[in-house]
């Protein structure tokens, strides 16, 4: 599974004994092919990688290269950590490396152990993989290629070489041999023909170099903002802003953006408005902040108002269970917090965990800004229009880290450049507007068609669930199921 610092597939024979393990390695930086070993053994090694991958709290058990989930074999992965399972009669292929916050722990088929607690965040002094990249059994990055038309990876380049793998002169290292038995007969060869003695362990790459501002860390927003922080929150949320929410949002990037005040202000009118139709009172100070959200991130602020702005949300039944709820059980007495003063220039700890909490969020998305999947312009022609299409059904895939290996189906299945499955999408949604208009006299929320409307790379069961749609918007007591099932969230 080649994620994290590690990485199986190699494009050079590899020669495994009880005594030894012998590989040839690249000569320059220009891409290499990827093959497989032809060389004899004289036992019979492992055919892939074994240990466990926990991913969305279900626990997959991996024999040499062998899927299993409880004691039912579902699939395969190599040593790449590409992967091939059936669940649930649906076939998912994709990478290990691109499951966000899976924990991996177990060997790949040579021996190297793999220990990642979650994927796509480095731990400490590591480098952050961006998309595509990997190590190669020399522990250089690379960046691996894939074929177009099958998504197998044939080959890679290497864009930065471990230290050890370049000698004084800048040349590369070419082969490299590790005999167990005999230590001293361990030895990588370079470029030039020259040999020096290897202990056998992959050398770790540089720390990625920092810039004097990155280095000087994040910096704390100017006083006009801050004022005008305050003067916001407290208008939303009927409380002054304390001083450890100031530090939390105070060094980020998130709070400069003029948007970040409007989205607070709109908040603070929605629950409002929201309280004086649905239960003809103003909300209590304990409900404003029950539904007032002060996030590190913007677009966690566009989702809060679009909740705000969600009928089922802020429906007289649901607003009334809040009340009840609240009313039942007593929160914390705000007069007794002290507001918040000055934002100091240089980030605290509070801040410090704010800035950082932005940034991983922001890493999360980028990966589906410009997924590394998308190689030609068919490709991206297709990708735009899948991202448009998921707009209408109520979720923007770029927004979502976890749409990354559905997004990578959609394209290998081909389903995202059918014009039928548009078509679908677009009756459908029209089939649903059409019944809530009829049957409940309003317009369907985004989070209501999303229900609705099939969107795998299975066409068929596409198809299937479409005509079930159809029929079951003529049931009344159907779309209340789907009501209920949002609200219970």
């Amino acid at each position: 599974m080649a994620i994290g610092s590690v990485s199986g597939s190699t494009s050079q024979p590899v020669t495994l004994t009880d005594d030894s393990i012998t590989s040839a390695g690249p000569v320059d930086t220009g891409e290499v092919s990827v093959g497989t070993s032809t060389a004899a053994s004289c036992f019979a090694p492992a055919t892939g990688p074994s240990g466990t991958v926990e991913y969305g709290g279900v626990d997959y058990v991996c024999k040499n290269g062998k899927v299993f989930v409880g004691d039912s074999e579902v699939g395969t992965v190599n040593d790449a950590g590409d992967y091939n399972v059936t669940l649930q009669g649906q076939s998912y292929t994709g990478s290990v490396g691109k499951l966000i916050g899976a924990s991996v722990h177990g060997e790949l088929s040579d021996g190297t152990e793999v220990d990642i607690d979650e994927v796509g965040h480095a731990g400490p002094g590591e480098r952050e993989l961006k998309p595509g990249e990997g190590f190669d059994p020399f522990g250089n990055l690379v960046l691996w290629h894939q074929d177009p038309k099958t998504g197998v990876r044939d080959g890679y380049r290497v864009i930065e070489h471990a230290p050890a793998n370049l000698d004084s002169n800048g040349n590369e290292v070419v082969a490299q041999s590790y005999n167990s038995k005999y230590p001293e007969q361990s030895y990588r060869e370079f470029s030039n023909g020259t040999r020096v003695p290897w202990d056998g362990k992959t050398p770790e790459l540089a720390k990625p170099k920092v810039s004097p501002a990155e280095a000087e860390g994040p910096t704390a927003a100017s006083k006009a903002i801050v004022e005008a922080l305050k003067k916001e929150y407290l208008a939303a949320t009927g409380v002054p802003l304390n001083q450890g929410q100031l530090e939390l949002v105070g060094y980020t990037q998130s709070v400069r953006d003029p948007e970040y005040l409007q989205l607070l202000q709109k908040q603070g009118q929605l629950v409002t408005a929201a309280y004086d139709k649905a239960l003809g009172r103003p909300p209590t100070t304990a409900e404003r902040l029950y539904w007032v959200n002060l996030s590190t991130d913007v677009a966690q602020m566009r989702r809060s108002v679009e909740s705000l702005s969600n009928p089922l949300k802020t429906s007289q039944e649901y607003l009334q269970n809040i009340a009840n709820a609240q009313a039942k059980y007593p929160t914390t007495n705000y007069a007794a917090v002290a507001p918040a003063g000055d934002l100091p220039a240089q980030a605290t700890k509070q801040g410090l965990m704010g800035a950082e909490t932005e940034q991983a969020l922001l890493k999360e998305r980028r990966p589906l800004m410009n997924p590394s999947f998308v190689t030609t312009p068919e490709d991206r022609a297709a990708f735009e229009k899948l991202r448009a299409a998921s707009k209408l059904r109520g979720t923007d895939i770029t927004d979502n880290p976890s749409s990354a290996g559905w997004a990578q189906q959609m394209l290998a299945s081909g389903t995202a450049r059918d014009p039928a499955f548009y078509k679908m999408i677009d009756s459908t949604i029209e089939a649903v507007r059409a019944a809530y208009q009829k049957q409940l006299s309003r317009a369907p929320t985004q989070t209501e068609l999303a229900e609705w409307v099939p969107f795998t790379a299975n066409m068929e069961y596409n198809r299937r669930r479409a005509a079930e749609v159809l029929v079951d918007l003529q049931n009344k007591a159907k779309i209340d199921e789907i009501t209920q099932k949002i609200l219970r969230r």
